[in-house]
């Protein structure tokens, strides 16, 4: 059976779609919560859900996301419960593709291998971890592998050419391409760096490409749709979630629903 992730990107590509990549941390504000959250965002018309697992130095993530796992970690959030929120959603969705995105230091604590087999018997079908460079992927790679998952590849506009041609050389899945520099949940700015980066990553056979970091709006999402084959949404998700829960907790999925609804119609005005 082939890969999940792979079979939606070759489905989005035939319909010239863009794809909706809709992420939230597991276990905020509760483990229940989040999983009736992803449940919504995949309703709503997300193609790909990434899981986020909550960890104490979140190099990458926004204030919003790390306050996100900093609730998650509170109320007694484990490694175990990434794994048991992927199972239970697989269960609600048997052909939408679930990433689980962390970093090295839980990994390697359980050992790439064991990460690997965990992840796949709880429903995954690939993983990222972004604070691993290029030159250091190969254990997390080979476990993937073997449990046939995607290690998704990172490149940014900083990104020299000779790196980016050699990222989209081994790059399987998708590459996820930050719009800017910083951190998730901050502003958008211009693009040009931006288009570079990508027509590098294409011409050198890079698989899709996605396009995240800063993408909160539906205008944002049409913004970048004619630059990448799609866009990872994060911080706009945990922001209206706790929003939502704040002001009317009875339709607070509803609340997140209608936002991926909205950023996946606007995927759909290319």
């Amino acid at each position: 059976m082939q890969n999940r992730l792979l079979t939606c990107l070759e489905e989005l590509h035939t319909r010239k779609e863009g794809a909706l990549v809709g992420y939230l941390p597991a276990g905020d504000p509760n483990v229940k919560t989040s999983i009736d959250a992803m449940d919504a965002v995949i309703r709503g018309g997300a193609d790909i859900l990434e899981i986020g697992i909550p960890f104490s130095d979140p190099l990458a993530d926004g204030p919003a996301i790390q306050a996100a796992g900093v609730r998650a970690l509170q109320t007694g959030f484990r490694l175990d419960c990434a794994f048991e929120t992927a199972w239970s959603l697989r269960q609600r969705h048997s052909t939408v593709p679930i990433l689980l995105m962390t970093y090295a230091n839980p990994v390697l604590r359980c050992g790439p291998a064991v990460f690997a087999k965990k992840a796949r018997r709880a429903g995954a079908d690939g993983l990222l971890i972004p604070d691993v460079p290029l030159e250091e992927t190969g254990p997390f790679e080979a476990a993937c592998l073997e449990e046939d998952l995607i290690l998704v590849s990172f490149a940014a506009p900083t990104t020299g050419r000779t790196r980016l041609q050699a990222i989209a050389s081994g790059a399987r899945g998708f590459v996820y391409t930050v719009a800017l520099t910083g951190v998730t949940g901050s502003e958008a700015g211009p693009h040009g760096h931006l288009r570079r980066c990508v027509e590098t990553l294409k011409n050198a056979g890079s698989p899709p490409v996605m396009v995240g970091f800063g993408v909160s709006t539906p205008q944002d999402v049409q913004d970048l749709a004619g630059i990448g084959d799609g866009v990872v949404v994060g911080t706009t998700f945990v922001r209206t979630l706790q929003q939502s829960l704040a002001e009317d907790p009875q339709s607070a999925m509803e609340g997140v629903r209608r936002l991926a609804q909205d950023l996946k119609n606007a995927l759909r005005v290319r």
